[in-house]
């Protein structure tokens, strides 16, 4: 119980650590770093160890619960096998994160690291939040803050190719917000307050194929469902490649989770329930294209980062198929989710690899072969030279 807590309290603390730094002490013009400067720099340093009780938690219990009775209407945590497997990923995947980037320091902006740090904190918490969540409003409060602080991760550079991303990027976040809200409304007015009992009251329900259909699209955007994915192959190149690796390693989970943590799959059906079938259907449809079409429009890139975002878009249209499939046949729904999570784990530590190793290897090429660049991204406006 101790360790659940934990999981959320020191993202917290950290966060709220570095957004109340500058109360200590504002930087004075050739003085040197103030009290404020020094103690968000410690706090960005030190942010990964903030993310280890969630890589941890999982190695010593099996299970773990617990109830917060003062917080909003009621809440309750509890790590189940889903979260188990997906919340050390996770965590590493962030800690990794801070990681890469506590050490970056800009001459003219020297905040910049810090500010980074305090959006991925504010998005890991969201992401362990909503994997422990056991009722649904917790649930809704996790993945809207993990989604709206990624906001902060992709306009990071603030060049103008970051600012239409992130304008791309929020105006699909606040359309996934809505239809995930809608949907989740209608699950809780079913009797689903709970998410153990969220499949159920969806099948039963009355609005089974409205339900179905705003969980479907709402969590879609964030999984990249085609035609849904478009903010993927354009925030990825924007943003720093700390912020893909989440984005993409992790917050994309998201999606996934929420289709299995609130998709009737293997549901008693109810009397709407011809409408499951069909959802089924066109969510495999949808997921199939993404996983051959992303990846055939992946291989014609140049952008490494933006080759890995379709990677992402064709690697989760696997994941979406299995949960369409489990939804047109009700007995696939106990291997339809323990496949998904087990690929979602496997995406999770290889596409965050990939997207923290961007810069390793283009740092790599531009020593070796020599660059002109421009933006200082080696791999934008760059014209590659052999050694001579």
């Amino acid at each position: 119980m101790t360790l659940l807590a934990l999981t959320l309290v020191l993202p917290a603390v950290w966060l709220a650590g570095l957004m109340l730094a500058p109360l200590a002490g504002r930087d004075r013009p050739g003085a040197g770093p103030g009290a404020g400067s020094r103690l968000r720099r410690l706090l960005a340093v030190t942010a990964p160890a903030a993310l280890l009780p969630g890589v941890v938690l999982p190695l010593f219990q099996e299970r773990a619960a617990l109830d917060v009775p003062w917080l909003l209407l009621g809440a309750r945590l509890e790590m189940d096998a889903t979260a188990r497997a997906l919340l050390p990923a996770t965590g590493l995947l962030y800690a990794a994160a801070l990681a890469s980037v506590a050490w970056v320091r800009r001459a003219d902006r020297p905040d910049r690291g810090t500010a980074l740090a305090g959006f991925l904190l504010a998005s890991g918490l969201g992401n362990q939040l909503l994997y422990v969540a056991a009722d649904t409003a917790t649930f809704y409060v996790g993945f809207a803050l993990m989604s709206l602080a990624a906001a902060g991760l992709v306009v990071h550079h603030r060049t103008a190719a970051a600012h239409r991303a992130t304008g791309v990027y929020l105006v699909l976040s606040v359309l996934s917000e809505t239809l995930v809200l809608g949907g989740l409304l209608l699950v809780v007015a079913e009797g689903g307050a709970a998410v153990a009992d969220a499949p159920a009251a969806v099948a039963a329900g009355d609005l089974t194929g409205l339900t179905v259909a705003l969980l479907v699209l709402g969590f879609g955007i964030k999984a990249g469902l085609v035609p849904l994915h478009v903010w993927l192959p354009l925030a990825h190149p924007a943003a720093p490649p700390a912020a893909s690796a989440v984005m993409s390693g992790a917050m994309v989970n998201a999606g996934v989770v929420g289709w299995l943590r609130f998709l009737p799959s293997g549901a008693e059906p109810g009397a709407d329930a011809g409408v499951l079938p069909l959802a089924g259907g066109l969510l495999v449809g949808a997921s199939l294209v993404g996983a051959f079409g992303a990846a055939l429009v992946g291989v014609l890139q140049t952008d490494p980062k933006v080759v890995l975002a379709y990677s992402t878009v064709s690697q989760l249209g696997f994941v979406g198929a299995v949960v369409g499939a489990a939804l047109r046949d009700p007995a696939l729904a106990p291997a339809a989710a323990a496949a998904a999570v087990l690929y979602l784990l496997h995406h999770s530590l290889v596409k965050g690899a990939l997207f923290l190793g961007v810069p390793v290897v283009a740092g790599h090429l531009t020593g070796a072969r020599g660059c002109s660049c421009s933006a200082g991204w080696p791999w934008r406006g760059c014209r590659w030279r052999g050694r001579r």
